[in-house]
Protein backbone atom coordinates (compact mmCIF):
# COMPACT_ATOMS: atom_id res chain seq x y z
CA UNK A 1 0.00 0.00 0.00
CA UNK A 2 1.75 3.25 -1.22
CA UNK A 3 1.77 6.27 1.05
CA UNK A 4 -0.44 8.16 -1.12
CA UNK A 5 -3.91 5.56 -0.48
CA UNK A 6 -2.72 5.59 3.24
CA UNK A 7 -3.67 8.98 3.62
CA UNK A 8 -6.60 8.77 1.65
CA UNK A 9 -8.10 5.83 3.63
CA UNK A 10 -7.28 7.73 6.67
CA UNK A 11 -8.75 11.17 5.19
CA UNK A 12 -11.89 9.17 3.66
CA UNK A 13 -12.69 7.42 7.02
CA UNK A 14 -12.33 10.85 8.99
CA UNK A 15 -14.67 12.56 6.35
CA UNK A 16 -17.24 9.77 6.89
CA UNK A 17 -17.04 9.97 10.81
CA UNK A 18 -17.64 13.61 10.38
CA UNK A 19 -20.38 13.42 8.21
CA UNK A 20 -21.86 10.70 10.52
CA UNK A 21 -21.50 12.84 13.78
CA UNK A 22 -23.55 15.67 11.59
CA UNK A 23 -26.37 14.02 10.80
CA UNK A 24 -26.46 13.28 14.12
CA UNK A 25 -26.86 16.47 15.13
CA UNK A 26 -29.00 17.41 12.29
CA UNK A 27 -31.51 14.71 13.61
CA UNK A 28 -31.60 16.45 16.93
CA UNK A 29 -32.46 20.06 16.30
CA UNK A 30 -36.07 21.40 16.65
CA UNK A 31 -37.24 25.00 15.78
CA UNK A 32 -37.77 27.28 18.60
CA UNK A 33 -41.55 28.33 19.00
CA UNK A 34 -41.76 31.46 21.64
CA UNK A 35 -44.53 30.78 23.94
CA UNK A 36 -46.14 33.18 26.49
CA UNK A 37 -47.43 32.30 30.13
CA UNK A 38 -51.05 31.46 30.22
CA UNK A 39 -51.28 31.41 25.82
CA UNK A 40 -52.93 28.13 26.00
CA UNK A 41 -52.02 25.01 24.17
CA UNK A 42 -48.67 24.74 21.66
CA UNK A 43 -49.10 21.09 19.55
CA UNK A 44 -45.66 19.80 18.92
CA UNK A 45 -45.22 16.81 16.70
CA UNK A 46 -42.34 13.61 16.82
CA UNK A 47 -41.45 10.64 14.98
CA UNK A 48 -40.37 7.42 16.15
CA UNK A 49 -39.29 6.19 19.84
CA UNK A 50 -35.78 8.10 20.36
CA UNK A 51 -36.86 11.03 18.24
CA UNK A 52 -36.75 14.51 19.37
CA UNK A 53 -40.23 16.95 19.22
CA UNK A 54 -39.65 18.52 15.84
CA UNK A 55 -40.51 21.74 18.12
CA UNK A 56 -38.88 23.52 21.00
CA UNK A 57 -40.65 26.09 22.97
CA UNK A 58 -38.62 28.98 24.94
CA UNK A 59 -40.07 31.40 27.13
CA UNK A 60 -38.99 33.88 30.19
CA UNK A 61 -40.90 33.54 33.93
CA UNK A 62 -40.61 36.25 36.52
CA UNK A 63 -42.79 34.41 39.06
CA UNK A 64 -43.11 30.25 39.40
CA UNK A 65 -45.02 28.81 36.66
CA UNK A 66 -46.68 25.33 35.72
CA UNK A 67 -45.67 23.21 32.66
CA UNK A 68 -48.31 21.01 31.37
CA UNK A 69 -46.83 18.43 28.54
CA UNK A 70 -49.46 15.36 27.43
CA UNK A 71 -49.82 13.18 24.35
CA UNK A 72 -52.92 13.76 22.22
CA UNK A 73 -54.89 12.34 19.19
CA UNK A 74 -54.00 8.77 19.12
CA UNK A 75 -53.26 7.37 22.47
CA UNK A 76 -50.34 5.23 23.65
CA UNK A 77 -46.85 8.10 23.43
CA UNK A 78 -44.84 8.61 26.42
CA UNK A 79 -42.27 11.55 26.64
CA UNK A 80 -39.12 12.91 28.43
CA UNK A 81 -38.82 16.43 28.92
CA UNK A 82 -36.54 18.68 29.04
CA UNK A 83 -35.68 21.92 30.41
CA UNK A 84 -32.56 23.88 29.04
CA UNK A 85 -30.97 20.61 27.71
CA UNK A 86 -32.10 19.28 31.40
CA UNK A 87 -34.44 16.35 32.40
CA UNK A 88 -37.54 16.87 34.27
CA UNK A 89 -38.38 13.38 33.80
CA UNK A 90 -40.85 11.26 31.82
CA UNK A 91 -44.34 11.74 31.42
CA UNK A 92 -47.03 9.17 33.01
CA UNK A 93 -47.44 5.93 31.40
CA UNK A 94 -50.41 5.54 29.56
CA UNK A 95 -53.42 3.03 30.55
CA UNK A 96 -55.20 0.89 28.50
CA UNK A 97 -54.46 0.19 25.02
CA UNK A 98 -53.01 2.15 22.43
CA UNK A 99 -54.81 3.95 19.82
CA UNK A 100 -57.48 5.27 21.45
CA UNK A 101 -58.78 8.64 19.81
CA UNK A 102 -59.14 12.32 21.38
CA UNK A 103 -58.19 14.33 18.79
CA UNK A 104 -56.87 18.19 19.46
CA UNK A 105 -59.18 18.21 22.89
CA UNK A 106 -55.77 18.40 24.94
CA UNK A 107 -57.42 19.42 28.42
CA UNK A 108 -59.11 15.95 27.85
CA UNK A 109 -55.93 14.01 26.90
CA UNK A 110 -54.69 15.51 30.04
CA UNK A 111 -56.84 14.58 32.54
CA UNK A 112 -57.59 11.19 30.71
CA UNK A 113 -55.15 8.57 31.99
CA UNK A 114 -55.51 6.69 28.40
CA UNK A 115 -52.78 9.50 27.46
CA UNK A 116 -49.29 10.63 29.04
CA UNK A 117 -49.46 13.86 30.24
CA UNK A 118 -47.24 15.44 32.88
CA UNK A 119 -47.33 18.53 35.06
CA UNK A 120 -43.95 19.92 36.26
CA UNK A 121 -43.33 23.28 38.10
CA UNK A 122 -40.94 25.92 37.69
CA UNK A 123 -38.93 28.75 39.32
CA UNK A 124 -38.49 32.69 37.24
CA UNK A 125 -35.94 32.07 34.67
CA UNK A 126 -35.91 31.72 30.68
CA UNK A 127 -36.31 27.94 29.46
CA UNK A 128 -36.11 26.52 26.60
CA UNK A 129 -38.42 23.08 26.49
CA UNK A 130 -38.05 20.27 24.46
CA UNK A 131 -39.03 16.48 24.02
CA UNK A 132 -37.82 12.69 22.92
CA UNK A 133 -40.05 10.23 22.48
CA UNK A 134 -39.88 7.63 25.08
CA UNK A 135 -42.22 5.25 23.60
CA UNK A 136 -44.76 5.79 19.99
CA UNK A 137 -46.57 2.50 19.33
CA UNK A 138 -47.26 4.05 16.20
CA UNK A 139 -43.93 5.98 15.15
CA UNK A 140 -45.12 9.40 15.36
CA UNK A 141 -47.95 11.35 16.40
CA UNK A 142 -48.51 15.34 18.42
CA UNK A 143 -49.09 16.05 21.37
CA UNK A 144 -48.84 19.61 23.34
CA UNK A 145 -47.42 22.02 26.41
CA UNK A 146 -48.50 24.77 28.06
CA UNK A 147 -47.13 26.83 30.43
CA UNK A 148 -49.88 28.88 33.22
CA UNK A 149 -48.85 30.87 36.48
CA UNK A 150 -48.58 28.41 38.97
CA UNK A 151 -51.39 27.98 41.35
CA UNK A 152 -49.92 27.40 45.14
CA UNK A 153 -53.04 24.43 45.23
CA UNK A 154 -51.38 22.56 42.08
CA UNK A 155 -48.96 19.88 43.03
CA UNK A 156 -47.31 17.70 40.86
CA UNK A 157 -49.18 14.44 41.02
CA UNK A 158 -52.43 15.57 41.78
CA UNK A 159 -53.56 15.26 37.97
CA UNK A 160 -55.47 12.16 37.47
CA UNK A 161 -52.88 11.62 33.81
CA UNK A 162 -50.16 12.09 35.51
CA UNK A 163 -47.82 9.38 37.09
CA UNK A 164 -46.81 11.15 40.92
CA UNK A 165 -43.54 9.09 41.17
CA UNK A 166 -42.04 10.82 38.28
CA UNK A 167 -42.24 14.55 38.53
CA UNK A 168 -39.71 17.27 38.89
CA UNK A 169 -40.23 17.37 42.92
CA UNK A 170 -39.73 13.21 43.24
CA UNK A 171 -37.11 12.80 40.18
CA UNK A 172 -35.49 15.79 39.26
CA UNK A 173 -33.61 13.82 36.88
CA UNK A 174 -29.70 14.40 35.62
CA UNK A 175 -30.21 12.61 32.30
CA UNK A 176 -27.82 13.73 29.05
CA UNK A 177 -29.94 15.28 26.19
CA UNK A 178 -29.75 13.74 22.97
CA UNK A 179 -27.84 16.19 21.65
CA UNK A 180 -25.09 15.94 23.94
CA UNK A 181 -24.87 12.59 23.64
CA UNK A 182 -24.90 13.27 19.81
CA UNK A 183 -21.76 15.44 20.22
CA UNK A 184 -19.81 12.67 22.57
CA UNK A 185 -20.34 10.06 19.67
CA UNK A 186 -19.54 12.37 16.85
CA UNK A 187 -16.10 13.04 18.80
CA UNK A 188 -15.69 9.52 19.68
CA UNK A 189 -15.83 8.90 15.77
CA UNK A 190 -13.29 11.57 15.33
CA UNK A 191 -11.26 10.17 18.07
CA UNK A 192 -11.02 6.82 16.54
CA UNK A 193 -10.63 7.70 13.30
CA UNK A 194 -7.60 9.93 14.16
CA UNK A 195 -6.11 7.34 16.31
CA UNK A 196 -6.31 4.68 13.72
CA UNK A 197 -4.53 7.01 11.30
CA UNK A 198 -1.71 7.16 13.79
CA UNK A 199 -1.28 3.71 13.85
CA UNK A 200 -1.16 3.15 10.75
Amino acid sequence: MTMKSIIHNSVKKSAVALACAAALFGAGTASAVPIAVGSGWSTFFFGSSGSSWTESFEFTTATDVSLSVTDAYLSGDRFEVFSNLTSLGLTSEPTGPAGAIIGDNFDGAFTDTRWSSGLFILGPGSYSISGLVNQSPFDGGAGALKVDLYDDGEEPGENPGENPGENPGENPGTGVSEPVTMALLGLGLVGLSLSRRKTA
